[in-house]
């Protein structure tokens, strides 16, 4: 129930929107397997044992804590007893009935987590409430000045698809059948389904 002033259109998802919440309505192209994401990485210091807890970036590798009570900076992962969540990655679409003339349909990638794994499937429509983060992109040894962008997603409902009952008129009729009879017919339903692409 966000109001409509958080709506954006994904193709209009960009720095002005960074970190803030918005809302986006689109369609779901491609669906991952679900990960186990480490949400809290135990660390055991090798020369005192001391238990050290971080909390690793979504979009980072994991990285060990600078140093140890102790003064020391070498660590064991404890990864039996760090603490994982389910991870997923989708990514939606632009509904092609809200795009314009000829413009290439834009998407968004999502990021999925607990609650939110295998709750939708490519070809649903969502309206998808969340924030919009950025993923740094690796160019050789260092990062580029280009950052992807995914939202991370708070929210998902299902667009409710109503079938509607269609009554034909006699003219109607009458098209129906002249165009069955008709020798394009291949070629005018090819022509006529999705012409924007």
């Amino acid at each position: 129930n966000l109001p409509d002033v958080y709506n954006v259109a994904v193709q209009n998802l960009g720095a002005g929107q960074l970190d803030k919440l918005v809302k986006v309505e689109g369609a779901v192209s491609w669906i991952t397997d679900i990960y186990p994401r480490m949400q809290t990485a135990l660390w055991e210091c090798a020369h005192c044992w001391q238990i050290t807890a971080t909390k690793p970036d979504k979009t980072e590798p994991v990285k060990p804590p600078i140093s140890c009570k102790c003064g020391r900076n070498h660590f064991n992962l404890l990864e039996e007893k760090s603490e994982f969540v389910n991870l997923q990655r989708s990514r939606v679409q632009e509904m092609v009935e809200k795009l314009r003339g000829n413009t290439p349909t834009s998407h968004v990638d999502l990021w999925l987590e607990s609650d939110l794994v295998n709750l939708s499937a490519p070809g649903e429509k969502l309206v998808i409430t969340g924030v919009l983060r950025l993923k740094p992109n690796k160019e050789g040894k260092g990062k580029s000045s280009v950052y992807s962008k995914y939202l991370d997603v708070i929210h998902m409902h299902k667009m409710q698809q109503e079938f509607e009952s269609l009554e034909i008129t006699k003219e109607e009729e009458k098209q129906i059948h002249d165009l069955a009879s008709s020798p394009e017919l291949f070629q005018k339903i090819t022509a006529s389904i999705a012409p924007s692409i």
